[in-house]
């Protein structure tokens, strides 16, 4: 930009020195003139062109100025490093091999508010054995390697639970280290949970309302709903229905395991998760051991009522911890045969009307 401007005020100086000194006769002032696209030039006018070389003087020296003024910054100002924080993110997951056998459910961080995580995984590939190993360098808690008790070789989903009661949750940075074993590979999987200090305060709000058995539905093919006195609800033509209040945000088939973990005391497994109506009604079915019997159950979950359904469907024995997965598959294949499901679906399709 300076060298533009000087540039110009030489092209003002060469016209000045040209209409003043080296112009005899008008004529050729005025042939001068009409070569420099200059149609007339009056008093005023040259004492503007005096006005606009001062001008373009002061222009290059407040430029010089501010170019010397920038040079002298960028080479003697010291540089200035801002600081960043990162957050600190609350849930990190980190494959430490490079296969894996092991799959992660989704984590909902109100659990960590509570002091109760239950960490549910799928395994990829037929598994014999899961051990989890347990630091936190910030706790008193001791440092834990635990061989999952329940899981037995070639399931396909496991629950490990991170309880504070448990000396296995604490404040601070929890590591959880899972080691999964099938034939002669082992793969591991890291997993972090971060809990601050300033979330103990936090207040996690769950709102448990009585079941408004006046909103349910009441017609011939079910009969009446009634209020038991545990606050459970019960339809007087359904068999073996219980239907009772159950507030989760995050119940999804991902979840299932992790939510019958709480409402079972025994072994169990669940075959058949359908998500329906956008995720409002969840339906799958549970097989459970009850001391020396098993019970076959369909469960429901209507998520924006808030209500958790329960129709039991078969009771017998002859089913133990060792083979409850061989008949799990079994009554998998009979589902549709339980006639008492067509009259509950219909209920269950009646409220969501």
């Amino acid at each position: 930009m300076v060298m533009k401007k000087q540039i110009n005020i030489l092209l003002l100086l060469i016209l000045t020195l040209v209409l003043s000194s080296c112009i005899t006769s008008q004529d050729d002032v005025n042939k001068a003139k009409q070569n420099l696209w200059i149609i007339e030039w009056t008093t005023d006018a040259w004492s503007d062109l005096e006005d606009e070389i001062q001008k373009a003087k002061d222009d290059i020296k407040q430029d010089s100025i501010e170019e010397i003024e920038k040079d002298l910054v960028e080479n003697n100002t010291e540089e200035v490093i801002e600081e960043t924080i990162e957050e600190v993110k609350k849930i990190q997951i980190k494959s430490l091999t490079d296969n894996q056998l092991l799959e992660l459910d989704d984590l909902s961080w109100v659990d960590l508010l509570w002091w109760e995580v239950e960490i549910t995984w799928k395994t990829l590939w037929k598994v014999d054995k899961i051990v989890v190993n347990f630091s936190n360098e910030e706790s008193e808690f001791p440092d834990d390697s635990y061989t999952l008790k329940q899981f037995k070789p070639g399931w396909e989903t496991f629950l490990y639970r991170a309880f504070s009661r448990y000396e296995t949750l604490d404040f601070g940075k929890n590591v959880y280290i899972f080691e999964a074993y099938s034939w002669d590979e082992i793969t591991k999987l890291e997993l972090v949970l971060n809990v601050l200090k300033e979330d103990e305060n936090k207040e996690v709000v769950v709102d448990y309302e009585d079941i408004d058995v006046w909103s349910l539905p009441s017609n011939g093919k079910f009969w009446n709903p009634t209020d038991l006195w545990n606050g459970k609800i019960w339809y007087s033509d359904l068999n073996w229905l219980e239907i009772k209040r159950e507030v989760n945000p995050d119940f999804t088939c991902e979840k299932v395991t992790s939510i019958l973990a709480d409402e079972v005391s025994g072994y169990f497994y669940w075959n058949t998760c359908r998500p329906i109506e956008w995720n409002e009604w969840i339906s799958f079915y549970v097989i459970r051991l009850e001391w020396d019997k098993y019970i076959y159950e369909k469960h429901y979950y209507l998520s924006y009522q808030g209500l958790y359904w329960v129709q039991e469907l078969e009771t017998w024995t002859w089913v133990t911890s060792i083979n409850i997965w061989e008949k799990n598959a079994e009554l998998k294949e009979k589902n549709e045969e339980f006639g008492i499901l067509e009259i509950t679906d219909d209920l269950f399709k009646e409220i969501l009307k």
